[in-house]
C-alpha cells in the first residue's frame, strides 16, 4: 500500500520516526508533500527518521515541491529518492537506497548499498547508483560489504555519474560468512572523477575488515594501479586470529575444548599473550566466535557474558589443575 504525507494542496503533514524497534513501512510508494502542479499555497510536509528506527519503502519515495526528507539516525531503505522539489537532509543513520535522483550530501551518515528485507536490518548485498555528485563529508561513512565475487548481488557496488568527493571513513565488511583470496579483486565504487581521500585509507594503504577476519589494499585516485575513478579493493590477507588455538584458520567450538583442556596448566591457548590460559583467553574466544569463514557459524555469533560465578569456577578449575600437577611432581620425586 502506498504511503503519503501532505498530499493534498494547502495540507501541513509531520512524520517522525524514532526510538529503538520503532518502525515504519511501506509496500508501495511513500509521497511526501503535495502533487498537484500549479497549487498555489502548496503546503509543507515533513519526514523525519531519527535514532533507532527503521524505514522501509519497497518502492520510491518522492520528495515534493515544499517538502523535506531528514536522516538523523536509524536507517532509511528504499529502491529510488527522486528530488521534484523538495529537499534531502542527511545528518545521521544509514541509508540503503537502489538509486538517488540528484546529487548527495552525506554529512555524518553512512550510505550503504543493499536493502535489506522489509523490516530488517539484515546484512544485504547491492548496488547504488546516485544521479549526480556524492559528497562524503569527514565525520561520514562509505560501507561496503564483501559476501562474493559477483558485483552488485554478492558485493557491494555504488556508481556516481558525476563527481565524487570522498573525506571521512571506508568501512569494508565481509558477509555470509564468505572469506576472499589473495587473487579476488573487486571493483567497489565508479565515478566520472574522484577527488580526496579518506582519513582512514590512502592509495595502496590496508584497510581491516570490520569482523577482524583480514584486510584488503584500497586502490583510488590518481596514483592508483587501477582506473584513478574507481576504487578497488585486493590482496586479500587473513590475519591471525588470537583464539585459533588449534591452528585450523577458524575460530570455533574445537578451539574452546582446546582451551578447556589447557586451562590452568600452560600458555598454549593464550589469546592475550600473558604467558597462561586462562579467562581472559575466554573472553578472546567469545570475541572471535565465527572468525575464519567457520562453516555454521556467523561473525560475532552472539556467546552469554560470563556471569561472577563462570569466573568464580574459572578460578577453582586453575586451583584444582595446579594441585593435579603439584601432586603429579611431588609422586615423580624419589630421593637419594
Amino acid at each position: 500500500m502506498d504511503a503519503s504525507v501532505g498530499l493534498m494542496p494547502d495540507s501541513i503533514g509531520s512524520v517522525t520516526v524514532r526510538g529503538s524497534g520503532s518502525s515504519w513501512i511501506s509496500n508501495g510508494t511513500l509521497s511526501i508533500g503535495a502533487t498537484s502542479p500549479g497549487c498555489g499555497t502548496c503546503g509543507t510536509a515533513q519526514v523525519t527518521v531519527q535514532a533507532g528506527a527503521m524505514v522501509s519503502v519497497t518502492q520510491d519515495t518522492a520528495l515534493n515541491l515544499d517538502s523535506s526528507l531528514h536522516l538523523e539516525g536509524g536507517a532509511l531503505a528504499t529502491a529510488q529518492i527522486d528530488l521534484q522539489g523538495g529537499e534531502f537532509l542527511w545528518t545521521g543513520g544509514s541509508l540503503h537506497v537502489d538509486q538517488f535522483d540528484d546529487d548527495l550530501t552525506n554529512s555524518a551518515g553512512t550510505l550503504a548499498p543493499g536493502r535489506p528485507p522489509v523490516g530488517t536490518a539484515n546484512e544485504t548485498a547491492g548496488s547504488t547508483m546516485i544521479l549526480g555528485d556524492y559528497t562524503q563529508q569527514s565525520t561520514a561513512v562509505l560501507e561496503l560489504e564483501i559476501g562474493g565475487t559477483a558485483t552488485g548481488t554478492e558485493h557491494d557496488f555504488v556508481n556516481v555519474s558525476d563527481t565524487a568527493m570522498f573525506g571521512g571513513e571506508l568501512r569494508l565488511a565481509l558477509i555470509n560468512n564468505f572469506v576472499p583470496s589473495g587473487d579476488d579483486q573487486f571493483i567497489v565504487f565508479n565515478a566520472d572523477d574522484v577527488l580526496g581521500f579518506f582519513n582512514n585509507a590512502g592509495d595502496g594503504q590496508r584497510v581491516d575488515t570490520v569482523d577482524g577476519i583480514g584486510s584488503f589494499l584500497v586502490h583510488y585516485g590518481p596514483t592508483s594501479a587501477f582506473n584513478p575513478n574507481q576504487i578497488v579493493l585486493t590482496d586479500f590477507e587473513i590475519v591471525n586470529l588470537p583464539a585459533d588455538f588449534d591452528n585450523d584458520g577458524d575460530v570455533d567450538g574445537d578451539d574452546l575444548a582446546q582451551w578447556q583442556g589447557d586451562f590452568g596448566l600452560n600458555g598454549m591457548s593464550d589469546a592475550d599473550a600473558d604467558g597462561d590460559s586462562d579467562g581472559g583467553d575466554f573472553l578472546a574466544w567469545q570475541r572471535h566466535l565465527g572468525s575464519g569463514g567457520a562453516p555454521g557459524f556467523a561473525v560475532s555469533q552472539a556467546v552469554p557474558e560470563p556471569s561472577a560465578a563462570l569466573l568464580m569456577l574459572f578460578g577453582i578449575l586453575a586451583l584444582d589443575r595446579r594441585r593435579e600437577k603439584a601432586g603429579s611432581d611431588a609422586r615423580g620425586f624419589r630421593s637419594s
